[in-house]
């Protein structure tokens, strides 16, 4: 082999080219998946990454971008009216290349020699599916929004795209329990997938009936939903808060709701945000249930079996310490470890500085139109004016008190 494997850092070590968008073969046979390549020339091993690791897993969150586009179209939506969730047809509109490419070219390959009978690993180069840097990143990328959210530095309608709800009802009065889910990815037999899938065993393991202190009656339960895939052949990661002596599998689903029509009733915003706190929790146990120890060169440490469980290790360490946001402009995630703001919402001066120009840009076209209408705008004509769905009532209220 023309590389080694460090399990205290997770990275395969050599000297290596990457390459993405190559079609080339697995096993003999034509592969048409678009692949990101990494070909060992030399089997030097190369230093370990000098760069903070918290902002090593923030690059690779963000070389995918929030999909903006809500799941749901309406913040509730009856059980017998609903069709399909609102899910993109082309991952590619929302993956950075660049990003990928630059980080790819820093860590080497991101799952690594996980599955040697793959037929993704050779003896001079490793090849990886790009849907997979793809999906691995998007689950990275969510954990951190969530997280943000619950932190006080994002907004709620953050989220709407990539989580929902579900209500369900059973025969008593009281049987109603809430489910919070999350689409996930449907890379079947690739690396991402084979470090994701669990046996029965581990799945009961991980994912056994957890209680919170805020609600006492509630058990919350874990789903990971891989057999059947799920709704429209995606599966999915699901937590439910279930009353003592309800069973969820005889109950009926009723409604699907929006995280924002969530938080902004009073009866379920805090049911909400513990929901998601467990469905963060999940993820994680997802992610890092076979990180190990071991005793590597000399030293007894964490040890990794690909460089994503790292990535994952670094997001929790990040996240115990409460500091990742989501940027209110750009919508990029991003760490502030070395801020004394426990409130920032943006990544940068500059995109503050941008903002706040919007801001003014959104405003003035609002004012100019009540003043061309002789009226107030509707909300749809608003948005329109200013080319933004930013706008809200709230936005437009304000605008014309001051004319």
């Amino acid at each position: 082999m023309r590389y080694s494997f460090d399990p205290r850092s997770g990275q395969v070590r050599g000297t290596f080219e990457v390459g993405v968008d190559f079609e080339g073969e697995i096993d003999g046979e034509h592969c048409d998946t678009e692949l990101v390549t990494f070909q060992f020339s030399e089997s030097e091993v190369m230093e370990r990454v000098e760069i903070d690791q918290d902002q090593l897993y923030i690059d690779f969150a963000n070389i995918v971008a929030s999909e903006q586009m809500p799941l749901l179209e309406e913040d509730w939506i009856a059980f017998n009216q609903f069709s399909s969730f609102n899910i993109p047809d082309d991952y590619r509109d929302y993956l950075d290349y660049e990003s990928l490419v630059n980080l790819a070219e820093t860590t080497g390959p991101l799952f690594g020699s996980f599955n040697e009978e793959s037929g993704y690993i050779q003896v001079d180069h490793i090849m990886e599916p790009e849907r997979c840097w793809y999906d691995a990143a998007k689950a990275l990328n969510l954990a951190i929004r969530i997280q943000s959210y619950l932190l006080g530095r994002a907004y709620s309608d953050s989220l709407d795209d990539a989580i929902y709800f579900t209500l369900y009802t059973g025969a008593g009065e009281n049987e109603l329990v809430w489910q919070c889910s999350s689409f996930y990815p449907d890379s079947i037999d690739s690396p991402y997938w084979e470090m994701l899938e669990l046996s029965e065993e581990e799945e009961n393991r991980l994912f056994l009936p957890t209680v919170d202190g805020s609600c006492a009656n509630l058990a919350f339960h874990t789903r990971w939903n891989t057999r059947d895939h799920g709704l429209w052949n995606h599966s999915s990661l699901r937590v439910a808060a279930v009353p003592g002596g309800v069973d969820i599998s005889a109950m009926a689903p009723v409604a699907y709701a929006s995280f924002s029509y969530m938080v902004e009733n009073d009866e379920t915003a805090s049911l909400a945000r513990i929901l998601i706190a467990h469905l963060v929790r999940a993820l994680m146990l997802l992610h890092t249930h076979r990180v190990y120890h071991d005793w590597y060169d000399g030293l007894f440490g964490l040890a990794y079996n690909n460089l994503l469980e790292r990535f994952w290790m670094d997001f929790a360490a990040g996240a115990s310490l409460g500091k990742l946001g989501v940027c209110n402009h750009c919508g990029e995630v991003f760490e502030a470890m070395g801020e004394r703001k426990e409130t920032k919402k943006y990544c940068s001066v500059s995109c503050q500085a941008n903002a706040k120009s919007a801001r003014q840009y959104r405003r003035r076209k609002i004012r100019d139109l009540a003043e061309t209408l002789g009226r107030r705008p509707t909300l749809e004509e608003a948005q329109e004016a200013a080319s933004s769905y930013e706008v809200t009532e709230e936005m437009i209220d304000t605008v014309l008190q001051h004319l």
